[in-house]
């Protein structure tokens, strides 16, 4: 019998077939439109929501859930076990915030609400090595450690056409430094403590993508075996680019998994990015308890 819940919120990016065949429940952002808001992944899906940047005159908002949201989440679990809730960055957004809150206001459950310092892929990652541990009925108090370890490690590289939509939306962190001076540069960022911080700036995209591929390759270098993610915002090429020159050094071959509507608002479409896990012990290859490592996500067509 699982030991315990699995909560997150959409930009997890999870697959809805995953999600519903694993019950695990997620509490969406949204997407706003001018004056129209739309609830990421169930009334607006990736591809309505390329159309409409396309067409809009204004850039898109988002806007976090309410810790409400999360209490009516927390409250529709009939039974008394405990709930594991996995939300993107603190310093991304107040979801987790709202999810602390959320929590605080439902009596009798224990709920326990978890900073991945992620978002997108990684977050991805973070909550279906949630459900690989429930699924072999581990205690949730040592799901939580391994979780912990898990988000520890991780690490994700990124590049987006311009920094403008990160400006705009507030999520630029410390890549504020490179606002006015990427003329003819393209920069190469990182989640670093759950914020995006820049690494280096960069005359051409391909070399991007270069120097990403050559920081996975030291990493492996120093890790030993990893599990490597690629991400994927209309720039099917260039993940594609990353799958193939990502796979020498991963556990499994990576798949692109597709950034969703509240994902792409902040980084535009053309983002990219690749990042790793090195692989916990009790996922290596000659494991008889190793379940499916393939990502949950909505793959891209590099990915396919």
């Amino acid at each position: 019998m699982p030991q315990f819940h699995i909560v997150t919120d959409s930009t997890a990016v999870l697959d809805p077939s995953y999600v519903a065949s694993h019950d695990i429940r997620v509490v969406p952002l949204t997407v706003i439109f001018g004056s129209t808001e739309y609830t990421d992944g169930v009334d607006i899906t990736t591809n309505e929501f390329y159309a409409k940047f396309d067409q809009s005159d204004v850039p898109p908002r988002t806007s976090q859930p309410s810790p409400g949201a999360f209490a009516e989440v927390f409250t529709g679990f009939a039974d008394s076990l405990p709930i594991m809730c996995l939300t993107l960055s603190s310093e991304l957004s107040g979801t987790y915030n709202a999810a602390v809150q959320g929590a605080a206001s439902v009596p009798g459950k224990t709920v326990h609400v978890i900073d991945t310092r992620s978002v997108g892929p990684p977050l991805n990652r973070i909550v279906t090595h949630a459900q690989e541990l429930r699924d072999r009925d581990v205690p949730v108090e040592d799901a939580l450690t391994s979780v912990r370890t898990l988000i520890e490690t991780q690490v994700f590289y990124f590049t987006v056409p311009t920094l403008e939509y990160l400006r705009r939306g507030g999520r630029i962190g410390g890549a504020q430094a490179l606002l006015g001076t990427l003329l003819n540069f393209r920069p190469l960022l990182a989640l670093v403590n759950g914020r995006v911080e820049p690494i280096r700036k960069i005359r051409t995209f391909s070399r991007v993508l270069d120097q990403m591929v050559d920081l996975i390759s030291e990493a492996k270098d120093t890790h030993g075996s990893l599990e490597v993610l690629v991400a994927n915002a209309q720039n099917d090429e260039m993940a594609h680019s990353l799958i193939e020159r990502g796979t020498p050094f991963s556990v499994p071959k990576p798949v692109a998994i597709e950034l969703g509507p509240v994902i792409v608002a902040h980084t535009g479409p053309g983002a990219v990015g690749i990042g790793y896990f090195p692989l916990l012990p009790e996922f290596t290859p000659d494991s008889s308890m190793t379940p499916s490592q393939k990502p949950h996500g909505k793959a891209g067509t590099a990915g396919s």
